[in-house]
């Protein structure tokens, strides 16, 4: 039997944002029917110009390897047309970043970010404290 992983994902948009993040968040439930969110908050871009962006994390306990969940949010940000020619001009239509996969950290910078720490203290004990 496959061993279960905790994750904490961070998704953000600043195009097109509640229909994105929404977008997003069906397309991750097709994939991980335990997922849950937090709720949506505005946000002001970190050292870019560009509109505000909208965020939210997911927490889910998954049987996929890290790899395998880095693929499913990739494929999911392609679909989405999210690319990096657009990344260049400060579109950003989706992002879908792994915080903490089995409690390791990952984009450490975010964990220093205000709305991070904030939603953080939304989740569910005790995914808080991770």
């Amino acid at each position: 039997m496959k061993e279960s992983h905790s994750v904490i994902l961070c998704l953000g948009s600043n195009a097109d944002q509640e229909a994105n993040i929404q977008q997003a968040q069906q397309l991750l439930r097709n994939e991980y029917a335990s997922i849950d969110f937090t709720p949506s908050i505005w946000t002001e871009p970190v050292g870019v110009v560009s509109p505000p962006y909208l965020n939210c994390l997911a927490t889910m306990s998954i049987k996929d390897s890290f790899s395998c969940l880095h693929d499913k949010t990739k494929a999911i940000e392609r679909l989405m047309h999210s690319s990096r020619e657009e990344r260049k001009d400060n579109i950003v239509r989706i992002d879908i970043d792994i915080l903490s996969f089995d409690h390791k950290h990952y984009h450490e910078d975010d964990w220093n970010r205000d709305y991070v720490k904030q939603l953080i203290e939304v989740l569910p004990a005790p995914l808080h404290l991770i």
